[in-house]
């Protein structure tokens, strides 16, 4: 947690983010052989969107990123 709020304190660009999204419910009681997503026992999935508008801003986006 400590990872995710250092990086997320020092976003390059308006448009990037770090995304928690929680899993359960339905998705978890789906049996983990019956579709091809079997990660059914996973609680949350972490994505980490890069995403801005000047190629100038090319090389700092992308090393926060791979640093995150």
């Amino acid at each position: 947690m400590d990872t995710m709020i250092e990086f997320a304190g020092k976003l390059p660009s308006p448009q990037c983010e770090i995304f928690i999204g929680f899993l359960a419910g339905a998705a978890n009681r789906v049996p983990a052989d019956s579709m091809a997503y079997a990660h059914r026992d996973a609680k949350f999935a972490l994505n980490v969107h890069g995403r801005w508008d000047q190629a100038a801003d090319d090389e700092r986006c992308i090393a926060w990123a791979r640093e995150f």
